[in-house]
């Protein structure tokens, strides 16, 4: 078993005449220790070999204490530049809004889908999402952050809103026509050459809507690889 001893001099008329030793079993804390040093050790592994950019941050002051490779691929740097330094040392995110984060991490134990923007070594912005957890390593308090790049999911739902935009703007010219000259044509005091007119307009225009329509089709074959 494993033993903590504790010896002291015990003296007599001024001199030391023996020592008291005092022994304590400690073999269930050092197993305990044991078994919390290898599940650390199984935890940094499945860290490491994780596709998935992630970091740990001490806290309160979120300075790094280990990062995976995903992560390092993901902004550009090489560990020995990010170990041991904050984001906002190195330009990566807002200090504010790190700080924020951090806190509320130490206060609540975790702070999900945080949608930020980091700057690569670069210079590149990327839109993640960041979930985050308190955790304890090495008795301490720190941050796990693992992030999610949608900077390509912002782009094209910024492209879709500004196509859906368009298509409203395309669509609604046509339509307005063909609702006007229709609406005239009903119209009793219109003469049969102007309601000829307005027919003839509302089935131009008609096709017009009809080529719009068909445009928008192509691209949805296009976006699902049937169109050849």
């Amino acid at each position: 078993f494993y033993a903590e001893l504790e010896s002291s001099a015990v003296h007599s008329e001024g001199k030391p005449r023996s020592i008291r030793t005092s022994i304590s079993d400690i073999t269930e804390r050092k197993k305990a220790e044991k078994a919390l040093k290898e599940s650390e050790e199984r935890f940094l592994k499945a860290f490491h070999a994780s596709p998935v950019p992630q970091n740990i941050a001490r806290l309160p002051e979120g300075r790094w204490v280990e990062v995976n490779e995903a992560f390092l691929r993901m902004l550009g740097y090489s560990r020995e530049e990010v170990i041991g330094h904050t984001s906002a040392e190195l330009g990566i995110m807002d200090s504010n809004e790190r700080a924020r984060i951090l806190q509320e991490v130490l206060e609540k134990g975790s702070q999900q889908n945080v949608e930020v923007t980091v700057r690569t070594k670069s210079g590149e912005l990327l839109t993640v999402l960041s979930f985050n957890e308190k955790i304890s390593l090495h008795g301490q308090d720190h941050s796990i952050s693992t992030l999610l790049d949608i900077t390509e999911r912002k782009k094209t739902e910024q492209m879709k809103d500004e196509f859906l935009s368009l298509v409203s703007h395309e669509l609604r010219t046509p339509l307005t026509v063909i609702g006007g000259s229709l609406k005239v044509a009903l119209d009793a005091r219109a003469s049969q050459e102007e309601v000829r007119e307005l027919v003839k307009s509302a089935a131009e225009n008609t096709d017009v809507l009809a080529d719009i329509l068909e445009n928008m089709l192509e691209m949805t074959r296009h976006q699902t690889g049937r169109l050849q």
